[in-house]
């Protein structure tokens, strides 16, 4: 082979490897410009992954924020609801108990009054529910009627064994006038012995003689010292015995 030929050869082979050379340049090129497109491509989405991930993030914690602050709003409600019935409860238990005890009070004044009443005045004395008193002068029936009747009272009417013996104990060895006298009776339709409250002599306590029927219309009864009824002539006087 001749000196010329040999060199055209590596003059060829030269030019094809530069040749190659420049197709593997250009298809690198070709290859980097293609592949940057996509990486960014790629690197937004990736992104806009993570911005939706936070959204949702944000949105759950943002609704589960709002279900708590609605379940402690229903809890503070319902507390509210509580305490506002309990004020009420408390503020109708409040009345109740004023009016209790408004009512109480009444009644205290009025056991008070009925105490004051029952309770026997200063030279009184009590034998049962009443209060007697026996005079220390003497005066006639109808003078010592209206005595008592200055007292708040009036003459003893005897109404049983019992409010016998006191009352003869009470005027021992004494002559008292008592609340009988002579009235129109309209269960006999005659004139016969009534005590002052209007009902007739239907018994006499005690042993002793029966009252004879008046001799006059002015007649009384007065309690001797044999513990006897006796009946008398209104004008004499006598001690007496008033009952309130």
């Amino acid at each position: 082979m001749s000196a010329k030929e040999d060199r055209s050869d590596w003059k060829e082979r030269e030019v094809d490897i530069y040749g190659k050379s420049n197709d593997v340049e250009v298809y690198y090129s070709f290859q980097q410009t293609e592949t940057e497109p996509q990486n960014q491509s790629y690197s937004a989405d990736r992104e806009e992954s993570k911005t939706l991930l936070r959204l949702k993030v944000l949105c759950v914690l943002m609704a589960a924020g709002i279900i708590i602050l609605s379940i402690c709003y229903l809890y503070v409600s319902l507390e509210n609801n509580k305490m506002k019935n309990r004020l009420n409860q408390l503020e109708t238990e409040l009345s109740v108990t004023g009016l209790n005890n408004s009512h109480l009070q009444d009644e205290v004044k009025k056991l008070e009054i009925k105490i004051e009443e029952k309770s026997c005045p200063n030279g009184w004395i009590r034998f049962g529910s009443s209060c007697y008193y026996k005079s220390t002068f003497k005066a006639t029936w109808e003078s010592s009627r209206i005595n008592c009747k200055n007292k708040g009272s009036d003459l003893v009417i005897i109404n049983s064994t019992e409010e016998q013996y006191f009352i003869t104990n009470l005027n021992e060895n004494g002559e008292s006038w008592i609340g009988l006298e002579v009235g129109w009776s309209s269960q006999k339709n005659k004139h016969g012995w009534i005590w002052l409250d209007g009902s007739p002599l239907t018994e006499i306590f005690q042993k002793t003689e029966k009252l004879q029927d008046p001799a006059d219309y002015f007649s009384g009864v007065y309690l001797n010292a044999e513990k006897k009824w006796k009946s008398l002539h209104k004008i004499n006087e006598k001690t007496f015995i008033c009952e309130r």
